[in-house]
């Protein structure tokens, strides 16, 4: 997770000078576009039909704004003119300049690059890549097919620091989202799915292979691996239910809301389940607790960790000092004896653990 920041910028330096030597075809830079009127002063730019077919590339000069306004009228069979945002920007690539603005949707054959603070209003579909430099933001749905790989800029999909999306992100391999970054909707990744230290989801996540959440990055709703392992950092938390084929690993201080479903389960210093643990191994480490029943094969609970209410099935258990079922609050000052579990509240659950910064209402 350490590298994602710089593999970020490093995809969005390479897609950018890439397209920036070839975007030759039509360019938003105070130039004349055909069938696009130009308010030079405010350099708006308002197009009442397509402005390119997919062999020109595209680019928005910075602090410049297009409005797409085509639309199909089904009674003619024909494009008419309407002020209302809708139409399509289609490109070979894509480039739009720094603070620079579409509202329509960009459809591109290959990559579409935003840079700083850049931003579109409408659906973006892009072949290969699509990577939002900082502060970028996206108000609609992410679409991306092809093989996409972390680390070639040719085939990501990325957003960099403080980057927003508001609306779905699919991509047929990685979506990788940097430090702070925020997707006000669900991600789906062919293989992975891999968050920043700070980023937020608010979401489902859904992952071919795995998906890695980094320190404090929170999804609030159901993250699932329909293959292979999820893995929370340090106080990153899941909302929802937490599902993967092979293994899940909590961090220290990090906690998932609902259940936890895996082949193989660790949960580290002071981490928090606070539904149920569904593991055929499970692991606690010092500190870690489960509010509800731990069921497998073997369970192993460290120094004073705990869970709620049962452990049937497990033919293996070993405890560690003050392990067993929780009767105190571990990892606080707080004494009190609980003789029901079902009486623990959210707020005794958020105030119970050092993990639990965010309380799972």
């Amino acid at each position: 997770m350490i590298h994602i920041k710089k593999q970020l910028a490093a995809t969005l330096l390479v897609s950018t000078c890439s397209l920036a030597a070839n975007a030759v075809g039509i360019n938003f830079d105070k130039t004349v576009v055909p069938n696009c009127d130009l308010d030079e002063q405010a350099k708006i730019y308002t197009c009442n039909n397509s402005a390119a077919d997919k062999s020109n590339n595209i680019y928005i000069a910075s602090d410049y704004t297009v409005i797409m306004n085509d639309t199909y009228d089904n009674d003619t069979g024909i494009f008419v003119s309407a002020d209302n945002g809708n139409g399509t920007l289609n490109a070979a690539a894509a480039i739009l300049g720094a603070d620079a603005k579409l509202i329509g949707t960009l459809d591109s054959a290959s990559t579409v690059a935003l840079g700083a603070d850049a931003k579109i209003e409408g659906n973006v579909i892009s072949v290969t890549t699509v990577a939002l430099g900082a502060g970028a933001k996206v108000k609609a749905n992410v679409h991306t097919s092809d093989d996409i790989y972390i680390i070639n800029a040719g085939s990501t999909l990325a957003l960099g620091a403080e980057a927003k999306v508001t609306g779905d992100v699919y991509a047929t391999t990685t979506i990788a989202i940097g430090a702070d970054g925020e997707v006000d909707g669900s991600l789906h990744a062919g293989t992975t799915v891999a968050l920043g230290a700070n980023s937020k989801v608010s979401g489902n996540v859904l992952a071919g292979t795995t998906v890695a959440l980094g320190a404090d990055s929170y999804v609030l709703k159901d993250v699932t691996s329909t293959s292979s392992t999820i893995a929370l950092g340090v106080n990153a938390y899941i909302k929802g239910e937490t599902t993967s084929k092979m293994s899940t690993t909590l961090g220290a201080g990090a906690y998932t809301c609902g259940n936890v479903n895996a082949v193989t389960a660790t949960l580290g210093a002071g981490s928090l389940v606070k539904g149920n643990l569904e593991a055929t191994t499970s692991t606690l480490a010092a500190g870690g607790f489960v509010l509800g029943h731990i069921h497998g094969t073997t369970a192993t609970l460290g120094a004073n960790a705990c869970f709620g209410t049962d452990m049937d099935g497990v033919t293996t258990t070993t405890l560690g000092a003050g392990a067993g079922k929780c009767r105190t609050f571990p990892n606080t000052t707080d004494t009190t004896v609980v003789t029901d579990v079902s009486v623990i509240t959210d707020t005794d659950v958020a105030d119970s653990t050092d993990a639990a910064k965010k309380k799972c209402l």
